[in-house]
């Protein structure tokens, strides 16, 4: 397996690593989230492992690419998010659905140091 360079493989923040794989898959303790990719960027995600909130989820993006909308396999909004300009949180807390936020890349809130 070939990456890109700065492509982000590992990541530990406050003693949890997590793996990341081509943007495509993430593995942390034991729990997996996988990315379903349209071309644009990703449409859906599959949660399996975690404690809670297991199952298909569908990003619903806005013009930007963010994921605004989290919507849940049955239909049902899951998380709303709302940004602003360059990509502040904007309102409530963010969904722990997903890494992927703003213009749907990763969120450093928690980045040490």
């Amino acid at each position: 397996m070939r990456l890109s360079p700065g492509s982000r493989t590992v990541g530990t923040v406050d003693g949890v690593t997590t793996v990341y794989i081509g943007g495509v898959y993430e593995w942390q303790a034991g729990a997996a989230t996988a990315y379903y990719a349209g071309p644009d960027g990703p449409v859906a995600f599959r949660r399996s492992g975690y404690a809670t909130d297991n199952g298909v989820y569908y990003l619903l993006r806005d013009h930007l690419g963010s994921s605004s909308i989290i919507v849940n396999g049955s239909g049902s909004v899951a998380k709303r998010e709302f940004y602003y300009p360059f990509g502040g949180n904007r309102g409530s807390a963010f969904s722990d659905l997903t890494s992927k936020r703003f213009t749907g890349q990763y969120h450093e809130e928690d980045l040490p140091g």
